[in-house]
């Protein structure tokens, strides 16, 4: 995005929006959670996007009334007070939800797609920055209990889906970079793939999986050849399923012993098939928007399953 695409009300309070979507990148990322002040933080990003967002109505107004449909889930969260057994944690945690979509809404009308991906770029990168700082532990822990590196972040797979999504940012601005300025951001994408390694987080594999499938696919369709290329890419799956089968691989069992882990993926098999219960108890209308976790009724159910998980 070009300086005479953004917005002029945007224009005009420019360092101010930069700073204010940098921090929103950072803060949305869970970057900070270990800091302290924590809540003061919190409390700082709240009033200066709501003072921001009222300072600039004209320009995220028109965005949230053609795409209203966005506002549905938080507006269904903050219903559910009327059955949810602590209300008060209901309505507050719908209104932080409502307040995180605004956010989004503002951030992208006012820099656009282009900008979001600056943004996302600098933030995430500033935060993987951080982490590689603390490969010495300045900020304990540094590792997790199964050896899994943590970086800034609370947990592993916090580490590891923030790294896979500034690799994916990085190889959007990779495609479009000529001459060093390639070379620096694969650099960039190489310590950004070590600390995804180091992180030893099984879900985010996943994710880079599906997402290099998507890429895959997206790039069999731009060449000229797709047709020839997608019955090769075909005739390779059928091949390699038609080779598990005969010498009876499980390549799931496989992948989750390479990576450390069990059949129940670390518990989550345990979890999901409490939710299904909770889920058949309630199936309509549920127990309200983060109430299982809150109400004193389920204290017991969730304290086991945060023991478990």
């Amino acid at each position: 995005m070009t300086a005479g695409e953004i917005p002029g009300q945007v224009r005009r309070g420019l360092p101010l929006d930069l700073g204010l979507g940098l921090l929103l990148v950072v803060w949305t990322a869970e970057a900070t959670v270990r800091l302290p002040g924590g809540s003061l933080l919190t409390a700082v990003v709240y009033a200066a996007l709501i003072a921001r967002l009222l300072l600039t109505t004209r320009l995220w107004v028109p965005a949230v009334l053609h795409g209203w449909p966005m506002l549905l889930y938080p507006a269904v969260c903050a219903v559910s007070v009327l059955w949810s057994p602590v209300p008060q944690e209901s309505l507050v945690a719908a209104l932080q939800l409502a307040v995180t979509v605004l956010a989004g809404i503002y951030v992208g009308t006012a820099f656009g797609l282009a900008g979001l991906a600056g943004l996302a770029l600098t933030g995430l990168g500033l935060t993987m920055a951080a982490s590689v700082l603390n490969l010495g532990g300045a900020l304990p822990p540094a590792w997790s209990w199964e050896g899994g590196f943590l970086g800034i972040y609370t947990n592993k797979n916090a580490l590891g889906q923030r790294a896979v999504l500034l690799s994916l940012t990085l190889l959007l601005f990779m495609t479009e970079a000529r001459g060093r300025g390639r070379w620096l951001y694969a650099l960039a994408l190489a310590a950004t793939g070590a600390l995804l390694l180091l992180s030893r987080s099984a879900t985010s594999w996943v994710v880079v999986l599906a997402a290099g499938g998507a890429m895959a696919f997206l790039l069999i369709r731009a060449v000229r050849a797709r047709a020839g290329l997608a019955v090769v890419a075909l005739t390779g799956v059928l091949a390699l399923a038609a080779s598990l089968l005969i010498l009876q691989i499980d390549p799931v069992q496989g992948l989750l012993v390479a990576l450390g882990k069990s059949s129940t993926l670390t518990g989550r098999t345990e979890v999901w098939q409490a939710a299904l219960a909770q889920i058949a108890e309630r199936p309509l209308l549920g127990a309200g928007h983060q109430a299982f976790w809150t109400a004193p009724e389920y204290a017991r159910e969730a304290r086991l399953l945060a023991q478990l998980y």
